[in-house]
């Protein structure tokens, strides 16, 4: 399966930087992953910012999540995983989750309202913070 999650890593780690890299390569017994960017650059994924290491990292769980659930459609699941991208890769990240929800429902928790104004408003709960105050007073 390697090949086909790298296959599928490359093209949404692609989709989320704009082209700005071009292939991700797995690991091997002389290097950890690395990706070549669209001057052809390689960078070993220590190389690259918190952002685009994060970026890399949901593109291979998405990748994994695909291939390896082709018999059983399994919901995925993200929990702040966008802290680090930027505004563009976070909208680019959403459309991304948006297209593949089509074939697969996609649970994405996060604190910051950019994100979940990304997302369709028909398809977004919005959970309320309950302090442990308040429940305190409402037993009472």
């Amino acid at each position: 399966y390697i090949h086909k999650v790298m296959s599928k890593t490359t093209d949404y780690f692609a989709k989320v930087t704009g082209g700005s890299y071009t292939k991700v390569f797995a690991p091997d017994r002389q290097n950890s992953f690395y990706v070549v960017a669209s001057d052809l650059s390689r960078y070993h994924v220590n190389e690259l910012s918190r952002g685009t290491i994060d970026q890399l990292y949901v593109s291979l769980r998405l990748a994994i999540s695909d291939i390896m659930s082709k018999k059983y459609r399994i919901p995925f699941i993200i929990d702040d995983a966008f802290i680090h991208f930027d505004g563009v890769r976070t909208k680019r990240m959403m459309e991304l989750l948006h297209d593949i929800s089509g074939s697969r429902q996609m649970i994405v928790f996060t604190c910051k309202k950019e994100i979940a104004n990304l997302a369709p408003p028909s398809q977004t709960i919005q959970l309320e913070l309950v302090r442990e105050k308040e429940v305190l007073s409402a037993k009472q």
